[in-house]
């Protein structure tokens, strides 16, 4: 069983067990990476200033890789229309 408290982020395991392993896992929604200012009205998640990656810099070549790819597809589909 476990209960959750939003207001503080904690999770409390509660087990009648010994518990020897636990894994904790979490997800985040980042916050925009933008280069240069938007312009015009635009904005990526209501923001328009230049940001930087908040995560961990240890996912930065991960998120890279993946960036690529999903940018090589989206290339790959207009070029095939």
């Amino acid at each position: 069983m476990s209960t959750t408290d939003n207001t503080l982020n904690l999770v409390e395991l509660i087990s009648t067990n010994t518990i020897s392993k636990y894994i904790i896992r979490y997800l985040k929604f980042p916050s925009p990476i933008i280069l240069e200012p938007l312009d015009n009205g635009l904005t990526i998640g209501g923001i328009n200033t230049i940001s930087s990656c908040t995560l961990n810099p240890s996912i930065h070549n991960t998120i890279l890789e993946r960036a690529v790819s999903l940018a090589k597809k989206a290339f790959e589909m207009t070029s095939n229309q």
